[in-house]
């Protein structure tokens, strides 16, 4: 925390001679009520004054009134405590309100309910993890309230406050204690990330334009992993309850409700398969179950063994990002029909969630080789998300997701008129 008071001056009292100057009488404002009804001096004292003590009697004292100098004075601290260079009246205001807003709203829509009210607590010992509490607060405020551009501003700022001192924490000794903050903190960062959009411009004609090279995500989302990884070595010697919380596994419970079928998985497998041209068709999932008995689907298992002289891991890879896809697309509308079981919200929130982090590397070589297959499987991957995560409780994915969704599709058709 930074305490400009550099700035501050004492103010001149003026040229006015000491000894003209009446000594001011100030009637004492302190002394108890008993003392006050029989209109006798209190002498104050704490827990008791005289009087009530040699009368045995409760002693009710009000808090003295702490008189200011007419000269400036420090701005006294709130909780939270003031976080941003000048602790002015109006920002002191602006993250009481976000800190609130977060207690009260901004985390019951966050994956991993049941860590951040723990993590408030957190949040007052570790200045990081305060900085990525007000700025997803203000991120939610923006989003609830768009007309008003303090929040997205306030966002922002906190937020490049919290990768700065972050960056600096994750340098230091991981231990049991940090543990817990650390992995809170770098959570909202992924958050944040989320509805982070700056790598979609705008050409001369007003035109969105797609440069995925400059989407940050599954950059940092290796990092991400490298710090939950490295929670292992302290994991045993302090309870930890957002590693506890972690054990739970969205993709068993999903599972469970799909019912996907081997045969139906066995036609995805073959319909993104790697090995397989680019067709016009695979933009629409419905053709990928259409086309269970294909002649392709009894192939299927062929989609993870290369060609002679290719990458073997690149072929895995296609194929793990398959199969973690085939969890959510039979919940689609055009894929479920009238089956009554429904998915439950926050099991598809937390596997959209950690999904772009567990195909970060897939995911950052197919970007990087301009690869279509690979965008293809993003593209279905951020239509499901727009569909099954519509909810105002999803807040965090819709900008993304409603974003990318149209671009990819058009980067994709132009990928298919090449092959054509």
């Amino acid at each position: 925390m930074i305490d400009d008071i550099n700035g501050l001056r004492e103010i001149p009292s003026g040229s006015i001679d000491p000894a003209r100057q009446k000594k001011a009488h100030h009637k004492s404002r302190g002394g108890c009520s008993n003392c006050r009804k029989r209109r006798v001096k209190c002498d104050e004292k704490r827990p008791k004054c005289s009087h009530c003590l040699r009368r045995e009697e409760e002693c009710e004292q009000r808090v003295p009134h702490i008189r200011h100098s007419p000269g400036p004075s420090l701005p006294q601290p709130i909780s939270p405590p003031a976080l941003i260079d000048g602790t002015s009246p109006v920002i002191n205001m602006m993250h009481m309100k976000l800190f609130h807003h977060f207690e009260t709203s901004t985390r019951h829509t966050l994956c991993f309910q049941s860590v951040w009210k723990e993590a408030i607590g957190w949040s007052l010992e570790y200045e990081a993890l305060m900085h990525a509490i007000l700025s997803i607060s203000a991120r939610h405020l923006a989003y609830l309230c768009p007309n008003e551009p303090k929040y997205g501003i306030a966002a922002t700022a906190h937020f490049t406050k919290t990768l700065s001192m972050f960056r600096k924490d994750i340098n230091e000794r991981f231990t049991a204690f940090t543990m817990d903050p650390v992995m809170a903190t770098s959570v909202l960062i992924f958050f944040e990330l989320w509805m982070q959009t700056e790598f979609v411009v705008k050409d001369s004609n007003g035109r969105d334009i797609l440069d995925l090279s400059q989407d940050t995500i599954f950059r940092l989302a290796g990092g991400l992993v490298e710090i939950f990884l490295s929670a292992n070595s302290v994991i045993y010697e302090k309870p930890s309850s957002f590693l506890a919380e972690m054990v739970y596994s969205p993709r068993l419970s999903l599972n469970s409700v799909a019912h996907l079928s081997k045969e139906k998985l066995a036609s995805l497998y073959s319909f993104f398969s790697y090995t397989q041209p680019l067709r016009y068709e695979q933009l629409s999932i419905t053709s990928a179950l259409a086309s269970e008995g294909h002649p392709n689907s009894q192939h299927s298992e062929s989609i993870g063994i290369p060609a002679a002289g290719e990458e073997d891991d690149i072929f895995l890879a296609h194929k793990d990002v398959v199969s973690r896809l085939a969890v959510i697309i039979p919940f689609l509308p055009e894929v479920r029909g009238q089956e009554p079981e429904a998915p439950n919200v926050s099991d598809l929130a937390r596997y959209a969630f950690t999904f772009l982090i567990l195909i970060y590397p897939y995911a950052e070589r197919a970007i990087s080789r301009q690869d279509p297959k690979g965008l293809l499987l993003l593209y279905h991957f951020y239509r499901a998300v727009r569909i099954l995560l519509g909810s105002s409780n999803c807040w965090w994915t819709h900008r993304r997701a409603r974003l990318l969704e149209p671009l990819l599709e058009a980067r994709l058709r132009t990928e298919f008129e090449g092959c054509s």
